[in-house]
């Protein structure tokens, strides 16, 4: 395996040692990867976030730290996840009884291991539904319903359409 010493140093990293001949990275925040066919790319990142992949061929991905507040994703009404509230906290404020949506892979491919907590703040029960039998929600007792108005509950994938909930459920 090569050392990458030199890019710095305008002396390129030829490819049959791993490099791409260039002599600098295209983008600031840039990274080298190799993507398992043995070509080398070149990703553009940003500051504040990490270079991560669930290592099953997908190419990785910048994600932003975790080290900052959490998001927040206000719903008053029923609702399905979307891509965008991976590691975020769903809040659910209707006065009526309304559902938290956990859809299919096949329309939302949220990656193995997303975290998305759910706060009911609103006095109506949250469930926590699939979208449809495809959708697997293990929960311990078989609970889904968040269990008080200002309880909270997290989910996490397990699987492809195999979901983890957990928390202060009845």
């Amino acid at each position: 395996m090569a050392t990458i010493n030199s890019i710095n140093s305008n002396i390129p990293i030829e490819v049959s040692k791993g490099g791409t001949n260039a002599t600098s990275l295209a983008t600031q925040y840039g990274v080298v990867y190799y993507d398992g066919t043995s070509l080398v790319t070149t990703s553009a990142g940003t500051a504040t976030h990490v270079l991560t992949s669930n290592g099953s061929g997908v190419a990785p991905t910048f994600q932003a730290l975790g080290a900052g507040p959490l998001s927040i994703n206000a719903q008053t009404d029923t609702y399905t996840l979307v891509i965008g509230d991976a590691g975020k906290l769903v809040t659910m404020t209707k006065s009526a009884a309304n559902d938290l949506i956990i859809p299919k892979n096949s329309a939302v491919a949220f990656p193995i291991g997303t975290q998305v907590l759910v706060y009911q703040g609103g006095e109506g029960t949250t469930t926590i539904a699939p979208v449809d039998g495809d959708v697997t929600i293990n929960s311990a007792d078989n609970l889904y319903d968040i269990y008080a108005q200002y309880s909270l509950v997290g989910l996490i994938k397990i699987a492809t359409d195999t979901w983890c909930l957990f928390g202060d459920r009845k």
